[in-house]
């Protein structure tokens, strides 16, 4: 069974893109709002938790209603403990202090515009290395130490 991206993005054109690069490897899973994300994943919670189901969001920082930081929150709220990959327009440092502020952590921040070659990479990586406790949750660049960051950026 392929792993699942949950991928939550209120811009159509976004989305439907992350949706075409992440199909043929992944069983995408799109949403407009977090709030049907939730939804959506919230069944899944016993399979993640037994190891049946590989599951990885990809979410958008700022959307109406929930953000993605509030989203991330609830995830945490609710104990579905998967790996977040959250997409930023913004300062890296602004978008950490909001999820500090809500108590969250994640696995790594892609800017955008989103390079989705680097989308691509990014999703395999957090997937294999999320369930790895001695791996620390760190930022995309963090993370990928000598790859060189441009590579999830666009342009």
């Amino acid at each position: 069974m392929k792993p699942i991206v949950i991928n939550v993005d209120d811009d159509k054109e976004h989305r439907d893109t992350v949706q075409e690069v992440l199909d043929r490897d992944y069983d995408v899973r799109s949403f407009d709002r977090p709030e049907a994300a939730l939804s959506a994943i919230r069944p899944l919670k016993e399979a993640i938790e037994e190891g049946l189901l590989k599951v990885i969001v990809v979410t958008d920082q700022h959307m109406p209603g929930m953000t993605g930081p509030e989203f991330l929150a609830q995830l945490q709220r609710e104990g579905i403990d998967v790996p977040v990959i959250i997409v930023i327009a913004t300062a890296e440092e602004n978008v950490r202090n909001e999820l500090q502020a809500h108590g969250v952590v994640i696995d790594k921040f892609i800017p955008k515009p989103v390079n989705m070659a680097g989308l691509q990479y990014i999703v395999g990586d957090a997937l294999r290395h999320h369930h790895d406790r001695n791996s620390p949750k760190l930022s995309f660049t963090d993370r990928l130490g000598n790859i060189d960051p441009d590579i999830c950026r666009g342009g």
